[in-house]
């Protein structure tokens, strides 16, 4: 198993400008958000969102940032759907650290 800053380092790799790093940061926000919504209506389509959401707000990322073709083979590489290779929970966990980041900096 890959250390979490390991997979950071990989996921930064290929996240490298604000406007990529903010719709990553969005798929985030929106995630709580599904979730928030699903426990208040207990609607299975705002569940259905929680995994729909990344698919699309990343994409559109990535074709912002020009490396959409090299991250569809980098995932299709590592079997996962995305880039650095770890679970879905650190995935969440690097977009809002590299948002935080870039702001910051």
């Amino acid at each position: 198993m890959r250390n979490f800053w390991e997979g950071y380092r990989v996921f930064k790799k290929y996240h490298t400008t604000a406007l990529n790093l903010m719709f990553h940061f969005l798929t985030s926000v929106l995630q709580i958000f599904f979730v928030i919504c699903f426990t208040h209506t207990l609607n299975l389509l705002w569940v259905v969102l929680v995994f729909i959401i990344p698919y699309i707000t990343d994409g559109i990322g990535h074709i912002f940032e020009g490396n959409f073709k090299k991250i569809l083979s980098v995932s299709k590489e590592k079997k996962r759907s995305n880039s650095a290779g770890v679970s879905g929970f650190d995935n969440f966990l690097y977009r809002i650290i590299a948002f935080c980041q870039k702001v910051i900096s």
